[in-house]
């Protein structure tokens, strides 16, 4: 997402962000992001360019020890484009996620084995629901 400071402060205040993910060339717009609102939170931070997809690495905290995983807490806020207001947070529940990977999974027969090339933006809740969950519902591993 290239949003801009501004924009992002917005999203992160709003959500209540208690997480960053994001790629090296962003690190500093979300850090200027969490400085602006005097807030401190993960920014795990991966090079999506590299050859190998890229690794991980905790810039400036270590991740949280502790989740809420039951079915229906709150695992992730999509946000609406905001053409016509401010972006509307849409709280999604661990459970939402599970049965639309389930539901895709089903229907394309997806089986451990099957791979999926994900071209969608992860931050678009087809990218999320249909593609990656439906991958990893089925137990599919991330490469061979």
């Amino acid at each position: 997402m290239l949003a801009t400071t501004d924009e992002l402060s917005y999203l992160v205040d709003h959500s209540e962000c208690l997480l960053s993910v994001t790629q090296t060339d962003l690190q500093e717009t979300v850090s200027a992001t969490a400085k602006r609102l005097n807030r401190s939170f993960p920014i795990l931070v991966t090079d999506a360019d590299s050859a190998d997809g890229g690794s991980w690495s905790a810039a400036e905290h270590a991740v949280a020890d502790t989740v809420d995983s039951a079915a229906e807490s709150a695992v992730g806020v999509l946000y609406t484009s905001g053409t016509t207001c401010r972006p509307k947070g849409v709280v999604i529940s661990h459970s939402a996620y599970l049965t639309a990977g389930e539901v895709v999974a089903g229907q394309l027969r997806l089986r451990p084995d099957d791979r999926q090339l994900v071209v969608l933006p992860l931050f678009h809740g087809n990218a999320q629901y249909y593609s990656t969950m439906s991958a990893l519902v089925t137990g599919a591993p991330r490469s061979h």
